[in-house]
C-alpha cells in the first residue's frame, strides 16, 4: 500500500513540476481575445451601429484603452496561474510529508484529501490553459 501511494506522490510530484513549467512558460504568450462577429450578409445596417467601436477604430486613445485592458487581463491571468501553481507545489509538499510519516499498513484520509485537491486544481489549471 505504501508504495502505491509513493507512487501516486510521484505521479503527483511530476505532474506538478509539468504544469508549474507549463504555467510559466507560456502564460506569457497567451492572450484573451475575442473575435468580432462579422455583420451578416446582405445587410444594410452600417458597421458603426453593429459595432461602436469599429467607428472609433483608429481612434489613437481608443487603441490605447484596448492595449491597457488587454495587458491587465494577461496580467490578472498570470497572477492566477503563479497562484495556482504556488497552490500545487504546497500541496504536493504537504502530501509527500504526510506520506513519509505513515506506516506501510496505514493510509490517511488526508491523504487522499491532499491527492484530490491536486488533482481538482491541476484540472483547472490545464483547462485555464486551454483558453
Amino acid at each position: 500500500m505504501r508504495r502505491e501511494i509513493r507512487k501516486c506522490v510521484m505521479v503527483l510530484g511530476m505532474g506538478v513540476a509539468v504544469a508549474g513549467s507549463v504555467v510559466m512558460g507560456y502564460v506569457h504568450e497567451v492572450s484573451a481575445q475575442i473575435p468580432q462577429s462579422p455583420a451578416p450578409s446582405g445587410s444594410h445596417i452600417p458597421e458603426s451601429e453593429i459595432n461602436p467601436a469599429a467607428a472609433n477604430s483608429n481612434d489613437p486613445a481608443m487603441t490605447r484603452m484596448k492595449h491597457e485592458r488587454q495587458v491587465a487581463v494577461d496580467n490578472d491571468r498570470h497572477k492566477r496561474m503563479v497562484a495556482d501553481a504556488d497552490k500545487l507545489l504546497e500541496l504536493a509538499t504537504e502530501l509527500k510529508a504526510q506520506v513519509d510519516r505513515s506506516t506501510p499498513n496505514e493510509t490517511s484520509v488526508t491523504a487522499f484529501n491532499k491527492a484530490d485537491q491536486i488533482e481538482k486544481l491541476a484540472h483547472d489549471v490545464k483547462q485555464r490553459l486551454k483558453e
